[in-house]
């Protein structure tokens, strides 16, 4: 039975030897590589970070720029509200001045016409008698 033993992959000691170190080569290379690719990754997340403080500072600035906004739109109302108060004031001005230049126009036409009128009356009167002057 010893005779039909067939011996496979049999390594000398140097053999191991070298396949360990050629193994442990590899793996410092891997380990090489990996501490580059993590200071890569720590320099894209210290990036990170930073443009996060950015965009929280944007944020902020934002925060007050829309507080300002609000209370702009705020001023505006009433502004707005202080606007109409005033037009309808302008409003009866405006009724006032349309009935005083009513008045006015009525005046002025009756102003016009009084000599006329009395004109008139004064020939009227002649003509029965009373004369006036």
């Amino acid at each position: 039975m010893a005779a039909n033993l067939e011996v496979h992959n049999l390594m000398t000691v140097d053999d191991f030897m070298a396949f360990k170190d050629d193994d442990f080569k590899h793996l410092q290379q891997d380990v090489a590589s990996l501490k580059h690719e993590s200071m890569h990754y720590n320099d894209e997340i210290s990036g990170l970070k930073s443009d996060v403080q950015l965009l929280k500072g944007s944020v902020t600035e934002l925060q007050v720029d829309v507080r300002y906004l609000k209370r702009d739109v705020s001023d505006l109302k009433q502004d707005v509200q202080e606007l109409k108060l005033d037009m309808a004031e302008v409003k009866v001005g405006l009724k006032t001045i349309v009935a005083d230049m009513r008045f006015f126009k009525w005046l002025i036409g009756v102003s016009v016409a009084l000599p006329s009128i009395i004109w008139m009356v004064q020939q009227l009167c002649r003509l029965i008698g009373c004369p006036i002057d």
